[in-house]
């Protein structure tokens, strides 16, 4: 024990000085460790909120445009089954075709209904 107490009483100074260095860098350390964490973790914040924004913009454009086109998808649907109920009502009561001696032949008002039917479908483009 003796070495001991003789090695602080002759090397006090340099380990007090030592001691002071290291405690200096570790604070120093961990100080500028704490800063940097702290200002990547903000970054990472406002970066992570800037695709979050952009993301849920994207999703409620992509959400409205499905919802638009799902009711323009319905109208035009009840569209064409309007136009189809008017065709099968022009064309209902006239025949296209007539059996005569066991051949399919077009029928007297082929022709006009035919050409009926066609202007019917003109008429909306």
């Amino acid at each position: 024990m003796s070495i001991f107490i003789l090695f602080l009483k002759n090397y006090w100074k340099q380990l007090v000085t030592i001691l002071a260095i290291v405690f200096v860098i570790t604070y120093a350390y961990n100080y500028a460790y704490t800063n940097g964490k702290l200002a990547a973790q903000e970054q990472c914040a406002a970066t992570f909120k800037e695709y979050s924004d952009k993301l849920d913009k994207r999703i409620q454009s992509l959400e409205d445009t499905s919802k638009a086109l799902a009711t323009e998808d319905k109208e035009r649907a009840n569209l064409l089954k309007k136009d189809l109920a008017e065709l099968f009502k022009l064309t209902k009561d006239k025949p296209l075709t007539v059996i005569r001696e066991g051949k399919c032949q077009p029928s007297e008002t082929f022709i006009d209904t035919y050409n009926a039917a066609i202007d019917r479908i003109n008429r909306n483009e």
